[in-house]
């Protein structure tokens, strides 16, 4: 859905669905994340915010993070094979990971489930409030080794816009992030924002120094407040309950 008229008592919240932490880290360097929702900091892909959406939490809870699971298809039925024996393979994510997981969470500590559980179940209060603009935040690379989860964000954007249709979800807005590392800039930063419907597709160019560890915290804060800082005017946050 579109975004609202700014005004006074318009309620918002910016939401990472992954498939990284560069969502989360963003929205924390600019002081727009008030709370952790589940998919911040965890490695996942389209099929496990599908699955959020349909799931319940504990059903999602005991299916990616109990039972870490990855989607299979079988790629030929048996009955059409001589031999009757049918093979199966990984189920390719439309964007980033086939398996959901948390990097900072120990999976044998019992706290991890209850942590899952907790964020989660803010994310689907949130995002069953129609009172509150969801502004829900996908971000990769273009070109950094190792963090490049998006291959075609055409197709993304319109299956998330689809997703999020059929679900029933209400008041929301997609923003997509793609971040390129430039090795010689015109300028220390880039941006660029085209708007499609209810998204927001956002171009980034960083000189690649301002990459480095000791420096992301700062650039990110320059390029959230960039990105984000126009979206919250006359706004209050949402925050949750517990």
């Amino acid at each position: 859905m579109k975004a609202q008229s700014q005004h006074a008592d318009r309620i918002v919240s910016f939401i990472s669905i992954g498939p990284t932490c560069v969502g989360a880290e963003l929205l924390k360097a600019g002081g727009f994340r008030k709370c952790t929702y589940g998919f911040d900091w965890a490695r996942s892909g389209y099929i496990h915010f599908k699955d959020f959406l349909s799931y319940s939490v504990d059903r999602f809870v005991d299916k990616h993070v109990v039972n870490p699971h990855i989607a299979l298809v079988q790629k030929k039925p048996p009955t059409n094979e001589n031999s009757m024996t049918g093979h199966i393979g990984t189920i390719e994510p439309l964007y980033g990971y086939p398996y959901f997981y948390n990097p900072h969470r120990d999976l044998e500590e019992p706290e991890t489930i209850e942590y899952h559980r907790r964020c989660l179940t803010r994310l689907k209060e949130v995002t069953l409030n129609d009172s509150v603009h969801k502004y829900f935040v996908i971000a990769d690379y273009r070109n950094k080794p190792n963090s490049i989860f998006i291959n075609d964000e055409n197709m993304a954007l319109y299956q998330l816009k689809k997703l999020l249709i059929d679900s029933k979800v209400n008041n929301y807005t997609i923003i997509m992030v793609r971040i390129s590392l430039l090795h010689e800039p015109d300028s220390p930063v880039t941006l660029y924002k085209e708007t499609k419907d209810d998204a927001i597709l956002v171009n980034i160019g960083i000189d690649c120094m301002l990459d480095a560890e000791e420096v992301r915290r700062y650039t990110y804060a320059v390029v959230s407040k960039a990105i984000f800082s126009e979206l919250v005017l006359g706004s209050h946050i949402w925050r949750p309950n517990s």
